[in-house]
């Protein structure tokens, strides 16, 4: 898709150029006089999913931090807590009747968690001790009966 796209494109900017149609900018306009700074270090703590950002900064937020570092919540159940790593999620944008944090799931296929705009599916996790794994290979061996939230 990318490859017609591309094609296209360079097409496109070739019939432009022969035309005189670009007015190219030397590059030394654009730099201001501000100095580049390196990104922020990434420590564990700024890996935590904060469940209050919203679907689509969340579903961002895992996007950005997968594979390595990972982002990862708390996940609370049977009265145990356990880091939950996630590395793909999928958004949901709907009204939620539930408070922030909760997990609704059926057991076997979905575990989404509620958040202030919607939902988060998440796809593919991996629990402290475990393996990575999709959602529904997750669900198979784990039998939390109660209430089930992230934190």
């Amino acid at each position: 898709k990318l490859m017609h796209l591309g094609g296209d494109l360079v097409l496109e900017t070739v019939d432009n150029i022969l035309n005189n149609n670009v007015h190219p900018i030397p590059q030394s306009e654009l730099q201001t006089e501000e100095p580049l700074r390196p990104a922020p270090k990434i420590f564990k703590d700024t890996c935590r999913i904060d469940w209050n950002m919203g679907v689509k900064r969340t579903y961002d937020f895992i996007r950005g931090l997968s594979p390595y570092p990972a982002s990862w919540t708390e996940l609370i159940y049977n009265g145990k807590s356990s880091i939950l790593k996630i590395y793909a999620s999928n958004k949901e944008f709907c009204h939620v009747d539930v408070p922030v944090g909760s997990i609704q799931t059926d057991g076997k296929t979905y575990f989404k968690v509620a958040q202030s705009d919607g939902y988060q599916h998440l796809q593919t996790i991996q629990l402290a001790g475990k393996k990575r794994m999709q959602i529904a290979d997750f669900l198979r061996g784990f039998h939390a009966g109660g209430d089930i939230s992230v934190k």
